[in-house]
């Protein structure tokens, strides 16, 4: 009897030990992975598909393609826990000379002790530059959650 005592002891002791580690490097992390620009002359149908929705909801037409660039930032995720992120994703903060969001912005699921990318492009006007600020939401165990992030 002292021996079985004995040993579930020490198996509890391992237990809470191994729970209390994987309890307090569970984390989600996340980082920029960089900006990139490029004319907005390399990609004529998307910028044109845009300037036609400008028109149709009655703003100005956005005239010389060569007076706009397209400004993409990949954010990374990383999810050290032990749960799926039900729902990943990225806004970004507005700039002078921002005309719309390209990308669809849409959620994505990033499985337990996987990274994941989120990617977010802007058409904005040349020369706006592409320092912004972005805050990553998600959504684990039922709770939602966000952290602010520099992109350059």
């Amino acid at each position: 009897m002292k021996y079985a005592a004995l040993s579930l002891a020490v198996i509890f002791g391992v237990c809470l030990i191994v729970t209390g580690y994987l309890f307090l490097t569970c984390d989600v992390r996340v980082n920029s992975l960089g900006a990139s620009v490029r004319n907005a002359s390399d990609d004529p149908v998307t910028f044109s598909r845009i300037n036609d929705q400008i028109v149709y909801g009655g703003g100005e037409d956005l005239g010389d393609i060569s007076g706009y660039v397209f400004y993409s930032w990949r954010i990374g995720v990383s999810n050290t826990t032990f749960a799926p992120l039900e729902m990943v994703q990225a806004s970004i903060s507005q700039a002078p000379g921002d005309i719309a969001m390209v990308s669809r912005n849409e959620p994505i699921r990033i499985e337990a002790r996987t990274d994941g990318e989120i990617e977010i492009t802007v058409l904005s006007r040349v020369n706006a530059g592409a320092r912004r600020s972005a805050t990553v939401s998600w959504r684990l165990w039922g709770r939602e959650d966000s952290l602010p992030l520099r992109v350059e």
